[in-house]
């Protein structure tokens, strides 16, 4: 279905420095580099110590399957694939 489960230990959160900007950089980092990098995943869904959790840290919400989202980097979006490009 395009989507890729990720499933971290729970010291990803117990860990975590916590704050908004901080939990949406370590989330969009995982996501975004799976996303961009893995053309089969077009979503992510971060699981917790085999689980799903609420939130990382507090504050984004973990309970959807994750878009691509490059907001908060420089880096372009990679090129739409079309049926022309596939041929």
């Amino acid at each position: 279905e395009g989507i890729g489960f990720i499933d971290f230990s729970n010291t990803i959160s117990t860990n975590h420095p916590g704050g908004l900007l901080n939990e949406m950089t370590t989330i969009y980092s995982i996501v975004n580099s799976l996303t961009y990098n893995l053309e089969e995943i077009k979503q992510v869904k971060i699981l917790i110590g085999g689980v799903e959790k609420e939130t990382l840290a507090g504050h984004c919400l973990l309970l959807l399957p994750m878009d691509m989202d490059l907001s908060i980097t420089d880096v372009t979006p990679p090129p739409a694939k079309t049926a022309a490009t596939l041929q």
